[in-house]
């Protein structure tokens, strides 16, 4: 059985024009780092969903939310980061699944010629 153990959001938007960093990647201010304490035995998924998109005047619009990266910590106190939205053109990938996780790093972005607002949520389950 899992819980919740963390749900957030962000609301980007863009216009004329403007956009968020494509790729993601980390310290580019559309990064939201999450820091928790589990056991290397828990498992936990993570995902990031877009809840709503409004494209007002035209043109062209996109969003994209995931995961960045992610960390582990093995039962010897080593982390190992996983980069893996280094795997995709966009720098983010749909979720994530491992055990001993105690960081992930969600990302999103977003452009619209005219003016356009997203809604995005980012959750975080563990079990075990």
């Amino acid at each position: 059985m899992s819980d919740l153990w963390f749900l957030g959001n962000a609301d980007p938007w863009a216009d004329n024009g403007g956009s968020g960093p494509d790729p993601v990647f980390i310290g580019s201010g559309w990064t939201w780092d999450l820091e928790f304490n589990t056991s290397t035995s828990q498992w936990t998924y993570a995902r990031s969903s877009v809840n709503s998109f409004i494209l007002i005047g035209g043109g062209s619009g996109w969003i994209i939310s995931g995961i960045v990266q992610y960390r582990t910590r093995d039962g010897n106190g080593v982390d190992t980061v996983h980069a893996v939205g280094q795997s995709d053109p966009d720098g983010v990938v749909d979720f994530i699944n491992d055990m001993g996780v105690d960081s992930v790093t969600f990302g999103w972005t977003i452009e619209g010629d005219n003016w356009c607002k997203s809604k995005i949520n980012m959750e975080v389950w563990v079990s075990g």
